[in-house]
């Protein structure tokens, strides 16, 4: 793929996710790492709901970290 084209394609994929992480932090009033040491999930009775976005939101946050390093590899 072309330099570019894989800096646009990844940087695309950031935004998407760094939307879902606000709106998630929107949602729960602080950010994932306050969420699990406030444990949330428990609070909430280990609802499917909280369970579910607890998971999105772990897996969303690994993706931000992930492409960062992408892009920082990019351009070394």
């Amino acid at each position: 793929m072309d330099g570019p084209v894989v800096d646009y394609e990844l940087r695309r994929r950031l935004a998407r996710y760094q939307l879902s992480d606000r709106l998630l932090r929107y949602k729960y009033g602080m950010t994932l790492e306050e969420f699990e040491a406030a444990e949330v999930v428990k609070q909430h009775g280990y609802s499917f709901e909280v369970e579910n976005d607890h998971q999105d939101w772990d897996q969303v946050v690994y993706s931000i970290r992930t492409i960062e390093r992408q892009l920082t590899a990019l351009f070394v």
